[in-house]
């Protein structure tokens, strides 16, 4: 399952949440940025890595985004983590955990599907993933309502037994997620695309509410996944240091 932190921090002035957004893409320009401003006080942001789909017309694409470590100080020390996160058994099977649940899922809709059988490196500004690209041939009339009930909440954001591990986050986690790992996007007829909203922030008055997660398996280290929520808040408190 995908255990999820929540982070307050209180701060003396308003934050203008627009600025933080800029300021995110800047530093992660390769993710989906969007915000929504519920009152002059208060919105929710995301600079988000994770694609939940993107669909032109019967053609579907989405991904395997799991398993992570932090970037590197220079460009050799960069491709020694990157190649020690590709051969971490505990992360490769986190993220073949994901891509299986993402192909047994899709397979009832699609006419064709097919997935990267090895991951790859997908890099950001503080860390980098194992990601599995995959792409199906959707069945005629197949919508977008069923889309987003198949794949949503993936296990990268939830975990397995789909039903199973969600009660349990509900039962232990502490806190209501709201917003957080929710599906954002738009659809209409000839396109749609979503994206989870990972790496997040909800802003209240004097508050800012940070959100990151990880995924627990078999071989967990308690230790190792607590560092790992530090490396993915790691962006947007730099910014916010910086204000």
């Amino acid at each position: 399952m995908v255990l999820s932190r929540h982070t307050q921090i209180d701060v003396s002035d308003d934050i203008d949440p627009w600025t933080v957004l800029a300021c995110w893409q800047g530093r992660n320009p390769n993710s989906f940025q969007f915000g929504f401003q519920f009152s002059p006080e208060r919105a929710f942001i995301s600079c988000s890595p994770e694609r939940l789909y993107l669909r032109r017309q019967q053609e579907l694409f989405t991904e395997a985004l799991a398993g992570t470590t932090v970037r590197g100080l220079n460009p050799d020390e960069d491709t020694i983590l990157a190649q020690a996160l590709l051969d971490d058994i505990k992360n490769s099977h986190e993220n073949q955990l994901v891509r299986k649940h993402i192909v047994d899922v899709l397979t009832p809709l699609s006419q064709y599907i097919g997935a990267d059988e090895q991951p790859k490196i997908f890099k950001l500004n503080h860390i980098q993933h194992l990601h599995r690209s995959i792409r199906a041939q959707l069945q005629p009339g197949v919508s977008d309502f069923e889309l987003l009930r198949a794949l949503h909440p993936t296990p990268a954001v939830g975990g397995l037994p789909r039903e199973a591990a969600l009660n349990f986050i509900r039962q232990r986690e502490g806190y209501a997620r709201g917003w957080y790992a929710g599906a954002c996007g738009y659809f209409n007829r000839n396109e749609s695309e979503f994206s989870v909203a990972i790496r997040s922030a909800l802003i209240e008055p004097r508050r800012i509410n940070l959100f990151a997660g990880a995924g627990i398996v078999a071989g967990s280290d308690p230790l190792a996944e607590w560092q790992e929520l530090e490396n993915k808040l790691a962006t947007v408190l730099a910014i916010l240091i910086d204000f």
